[in-house]
């Protein structure tokens, strides 16, 4: 579905990059160099064994972890107000990640 969307296709993915790009611009890094950043998506919905939108939150934070990241900022933009769905999936499974 994310591949269909919008007019010429692929808008939902590319409409979160470029507000991941936006927010990250807003952050300066060590020295004001530009920060690094990456799209994942989390709350998963519907079977298991469908396809989802990947990376996954959790497997990335896992993934930075073992890269030695210490720490990161997650910004929940696919929803604009809370969502106790994305509490519960930042608060309490993106919490044991170790980053």
């Amino acid at each position: 579905m994310a591949d269909r969307s919008g007019p010429g296709g692929g808008a939902y993915p590319a409409q979160h990059r470029e507000l991941a790009a936006e927010i990250a611009g807003r952050l300066p890094g060590p020295d004001g160099a530009p920060r690094t950043w990456d799209l994942v998506y989390c709350s998963r919905s519907g079977a298991p064994g469908q396809s989802w939108l990947e990376p996954d939150v959790n497997d990335h934070l896992r993934d930075l972890a073992a890269q030695g990241v210490a720490a990161v900022v997650l910004a929940p933009i696919g929803f604009v107000s809370d969502h106790m769905e994305v509490l519960h999936d930042i608060d309490t499974d993106c919490g044991g990640h170790g980053a």
